[in-house]
């Protein structure tokens, strides 16, 4: 267990940061790639991927574009209105892993094909 010393991460300085100043932090720059998909069954692609966004302080339209913009880099922007049952297993997976501008993406297979060219389209999508 270090005793001294900081981190930062994209300029913030995240080491003094208060509990709830590092979970605002976590929620706008930390994102989680499952193994399962994880997707609500009883909510459409869309709002699966706006879900998380509903945290953060961005408006209903910024929510919105942002959405629209990572569905449609991966290839989704044609299914935005299907179930996940209505998905096939990649575009579940590619559905659940937007959402929010992230820094660091875990994965149970970060080197995958999938998850690194998922994350190299939303660095781009939100650089």
């Amino acid at each position: 267990m270090p005793t001294s010393g900081s981190i930062s991460v994209a300029g913030d300085e995240i080491t003094s940061m208060s509990g709830g100043k590092l979970a605002a932090w976590r929620a706008r720059h930390v994102g989680f790639i499952f193994q399962m998909y994880n997707l609500i069954p009883v909510l459409t692609a869309f709002q699966n991927v706006e879900l998380p966004l509903l945290l953060t302080k961005l408006s209903k339209a910024q929510r919105r574009q942002h959405v629209e913009t990572a569905l449609a880099l991966v290839g989704l922007a044609d299914r935005m209105k299907h179930y996940p049952r209505q998905l096939s297993g990649g575009q579940e997976q590619r559905s659940r892993s937007l959402g929010r501008s992230s820094l660091t993406r875990r994965s149970s297979s970060p080197t995958s094909p999938q998850a690194t060219s998922t994350a190299r389209a939303r660095a781009r999508s939100w650089s």
